[in-house]
């Protein structure tokens, strides 16, 4: 299980575009702390598992590995994303749900 957690960590980080370092800042953790959490040999808290589903936007189940689906949460709803969706899709998803959810809160949603 630490090893699918720290593949996924990687590839959430990466997603992101943020560094090992910028990750621990975040975290207020060190470094390492991230090195080891991604090479699998460490497993952090479950503050610090929690902290990193809502940072990254996924659930704490698809972090450990029990499901293959990645979620994104929003306020009121879950949008269910198949894991062949590339990070950069997924992104662009987001973005595209985030502008609807702008435009229809100020009425401008056609």
């Amino acid at each position: 299980m630490k090893e699918i957690f720290g593949k996924r960590l990687r590839e959430l980080r990466k997603s992101k575009g943020i560094t090992q370092s910028e990750l621990a800042l975040i975290l207020n953790v060190t470094y390492y702390a991230v090195c080891n959490y991604e090479r699998g040999k460490n497993m952090p808290s479950d503050d610090i598992k929690i902290m990193l589903a809502k940072f990254f936007n996924v659930s704490i189940d698809y972090m450990m590995g029990l499901t293959e689906d990645m979620y994104i949460h929003g306020k009121n709803s879950i949008v269910l994303l198949p894991k062949s969706v590339s990070a950069n899709a997924r992104k662009d998803i987001e973005a595209s749900i985030h502008k609807i959810v702008m435009q229809e809160q100020n009425g401008s949603y056609k």
